[in-house]
């Protein structure tokens, strides 16, 4: 105990309620989840849950923080290798990019024991809290009344998604964070790019795959094509708490 709490531009009150809300509708919602089970998700959610708990309980960025933001982040890299919602080939690295810096964050945190540091590897954990409230907003502002067919449109996921991650990275102290958050995201993008080509290009001619690029398609980075107008998301708007957003879309 006895961390020193910094802030810039959030406000507890602003992403506890996020979360509180969150809960809440999970809890409503009995527990009800849109995307298929994987096994990795339980310590995504354990993982995440105890950094929160540890930062704004107060305690110093400690081993237990470390080891919970990199399984947190590890089990977000599992999570989005085969993520189908909004546009894969921008969202993905979207979220990848995330979870790399705060990998380096925390460990920076750690060594310097810095309020601010380990306020910095926090923030960009909130773009999950984000990504639901944008989904809401984005869902039930058109272009039409039904919030089922707003929400399921492959835009309003993806513009969530980075602007939740521009949002949270943007708490981060300094004018270097959304910059360097950006400019990796591209980077991931476009390696993502030049492996699918090398692995395409391999496979026509017959040529043996370098274990590094083998690596990286296992680790998720890679350019999945997705044709127009594919849906291989499940549908979400049909929980029971989704009935808010329906009802407010058709106001």
């Amino acid at each position: 105990m006895g961390s020193t709490r910094v802030y810039t531009n959030d406000s507890d009150r602003v992403i506890l309620g996020l979360y509180g809300i969150f809960i809440i509708y999970h809890g409503l919602n009995q527990g009800k989840i849109y995307r298929p089970h994987h096994p990795a998700l339980i310590w995504h959610i354990l993982s995440g849950t105890l950094e929160v708990i540890l930062y704004y309980g107060d305690f110093n960025c400690s081993i237990a923080a470390v080891v919970a933001c990199w399984v947190h982040s590890y089990t977000s890299l599992t999570l989005v290798k085969g993520l189908p919602n909004g546009y894969p080939p921008h969202t993905r690295p979207a979220y990848q990019a995330g979870s790399i810096m705060r990998t380096i964050q925390v460990v920076r945190a750690y060594y310097t024991q810095n309020p601010m540091d380990y306020h910095d590897s926090m923030m960009p954990l909130h773009g999950f809290v984000y990504t639901r409230a944008l989904i809401f907003l984005l869902g039930t502002m058109g272009p039409t009344r039904s919030f089922v067919q707003n929400v399921n449109s492959p835009f309003v996921y993806a513009e969530s998604v980075l602007g939740a991650a521009l949002i949270s990275v943007s708490h981060c102290h300094g004018s270097w964070p959304v910059l360097v958050y950006l400019t990796l995201m591209h980077l991931l993008g476009k390696i993502s790019l030049w492996i699918s080509e090398d692995h395409e290009s391999r496979k026509e001619s017959g040529l043996a795959e370098p274990i590094l690029i083998k690596t990286l398609r296992w680790a998720g980075f890679v350019m999945h094509k997705v044709p127009p107008n594919s849906r291989t998301a499940p549908l979400i708007g049909y929980l029971p708490m989704d009935n808010i957003g329906d009802r407010w879309a058709k106001q």
